[in-house]
């Protein structure tokens, strides 16, 4: 039985002497390892400093791109919707509307110039009308060029005319 209490004893030494290694190593680790590793997480307050200028300057960088691109999409949208402009025409004169033109006669007298492919749509009449070579053009109707073909509007009298889109005026 003084055997058997030897070896319990024993391997309690045993057990004990390599749990102390196993700490002994661990803290020998965390002391030798370099700071800011896993292994020794603690950092100066120059690295903290240097991390949180670099990301303050990445925030400020995105912020500048951020407000240049919001200026980008404002002058888009201001020049991507045309308005529509008041042209003022003295009898005789000419203006051959692009294509995707529109156009409403506000005042005086005009007949229409067909183009190779038609006339102008008349989009307030509800009725699909389209007004061709020399046909007289009803006031405030809003007409549409759907082609660049030589399609627009010869005066009669002084007129005035919104146009919105490309157009020539001879």
């Amino acid at each position: 039985m003084k055997g058997l209490r030897n070896i319990k004893k024993r391997n309690v030494v045993i057990f004990l002497v390599l749990v102390f290694s196993f700490v002994v190593v661990h803290i020998v680790q965390a002391v030798t390892a370099e700071p800011g590793t896993d292994a020794n997480p603690l950092v100066t307050q120059d690295y903290v400093d240097s991390k949180v200028n670099d990301l303050t300057s990445k925030v400020t960088e995105m912020k500048i791109s951020v407000d240049a691109l919001n200026q980008q999409m404002a002058s888009i949208q201001k020049t991507s919707v045309p308005k529509f402009m008041v042209i003022e025409l003295e009898a005789g004169k000419e203006m051959l509307l692009g294509e995707s033109t529109e156009m409403v006669l506000r005042g005086g007298k005009a007949v229409a110039i067909s183009g190779e492919k038609g006339g102008l749509a008349d989009l307030s009449s509800g009725n699909g009308a389209e007004y061709g070579k020399g046909q007289a053009v009803p006031l405030n109707h809003l007409l549409l060029s759907s082609r660049n073909d030589g399609r627009g509007i010869k005066t009669t009298a002084k007129a005035w005319i919104l146009v919105k889109g490309d157009y020539t005026i001879k």
